[in-house]
């Protein structure tokens, strides 16, 4: 089972920052998660929402925090149109045996296993649903034919899609997030249909495994 840091830790520093990531490897974590999206300077940073936040990370910054722990990294992919660029910084970091990456986007994981398919890419479902509502909804519930089109070889998945049974019938190892609450660390982290959880608070999780 794999503890994977969510932008870092949360743990009595801001997410995102160089510091989050500095001491989510300090204290043991495996696997790291950025949030990536490219701000008005041009530079790939560590950000979860759409705002030109300078105080967050380079993308550059945190593949060389993890390529010096021996760590890996879990890039979470959040605009269309710079995979490449995006995965060509981390890779100048680290080798693609110790890189996943996740996106929302279909098209985003058919371009990259097609550019890049040495890569574990992972399609991430139950982050929104979109019109047509039903539609979208069954597609997050049941994800294999969308996986399967798009050619994802993990999935990423929401926790709140953990009671549809999506654990039992994923045809791909999972990845869960974001998972924070002490009832649902102990719970998840012993179960063998994971093979990681994403949390805020990672040394906890590591204290609990």
């Amino acid at each position: 089972m794999l503890v994977v840091g969510h932008q870092g830790t949360s743990e009595g520093v801001a997410p995102g920052t160089l510091a989050a990531y500095e001491q989510a490897l300090a204290d043991g974590v495996e696997m790291v998660e950025v949030d990536v999206r490219r701000t008005g300077d041009g530079e790939f940073r560590a950000l979860h929402d759409p705002v030109d936040d300078r105080s967050a990370a380079r993308l550059a910054e945190v593949a060389a925090l993890a390529a010096a722990a021996g760590a890996r990294l879990m890039v979470d992919l959040k605009e269309i149109g710079a995979e490449a660029d995006a995965l060509a910084v981390v890779l100048a970091a680290l080798p693609p045996e110790r890189v996943v990456v996740s996106t929302m986007e279909d098209v985003s994981v058919a371009a990259l296993r097609a550019a890049l398919p040495e890569l574990e890419v992972g399609l991430s479902v139950g982050r929104e649903w979109r019109r047509p509502y039903l539609r979208s909804r069954l597609s997050e519930v049941f994800p294999a034919a969308r996986a399967r089109a798009c050619g994802a070889t993990f999935l990423s998945v929401n926790k709140r899609l953990a009671p549809t049974g999506i654990l039992r019938r994923a045809p791909l190892p999972v990845y869960l997030w974001t998972v924070d609450e002490e009832r649902e660390l102990r719970r998840f982290l012993g179960d063998p249909r994971l093979r990681g959880v994403v949390t805020n608070r990672p040394r906890r999780a590591l204290e609990l495994l």
